[in-house]
Order: C-alpha cells, then structure tokens, then sequence
C-alpha cells in the first residue's frame, strides 16, 4: 500500500544526516532527471541511456519531497505529517477536477 511505502521513506529520512538546504538541492537535481526521462520518452533524448525510466525518477522526486517535509518538521509524528499531506492531496486533488484541462 502506497501509505506504507511513505511511511517507509519517512522512517529513513529520520536518518537523513544532510540539511534540509542539501536535501532540497538534491531534490532539485532529481526534478532535472525526471525531466530528462521525460525528454528521453517522448523521443527528444534518443540517445541518453536512461536506467531508471520515468517511473524510478518519479520515485526518486517522491523520496526527496517526503525527506523535505520529514526534515522540515521534526516535531511531527510520521503519522501527522502523513495525514497533513493526505488532507492537502486531497485538496489539490479537488482542484485540479475542477479545472478544465487547458488550465493545467
């Protein structure tokens, strides 16, 4: 279950040494990864080896983002931030049903 997997991320962003500054830098890196996985599938990289693909550098972006949060909030609980972040999925969610595709 997806929650169980955050959950995991969150339990190892605890051991997490680096700075949140540092951990933010490398999410901004994994951010340009993803990109060039997406250039590379939709056939503007035809000649960069990805290993990962898409999926793994989405995954990457995920764990970063998580680690940003857990760092960012060390008195929270893994539970609380992980409902903090279902409320404001949801509401996001909410949102972008109520936007007309264009406008995405």
């Amino acid at each position: 279950m997806i929650n169980q997997s955050i959950l995991k991320i969150m339990e190892l962003a605890h051991r997490e040494q680096k700075p949140l500054a540092n951990v933010m830098l490398k999410l901004v890196e994994e951010i340009g990864e993803l990109g060039e996985a997406v250039n590379h599938h939709e056939g503007y990289l035809p000649h960069k080896d990805m290993k990962e693909g898409m999926v793994g550098e989405v995954a990457d972006v995920v764990q970063c983002a998580v680690t940003v949060l857990v760092k960012a909030y060390p008195e929270s609980s893994d539970h609380a931030l992980l409902a903090d972040l279902k409320y404001w999925l949801d509401r996001k969610n909410e949102k972008w049903e109520s936007l007309p595709t264009t406008k995405r």
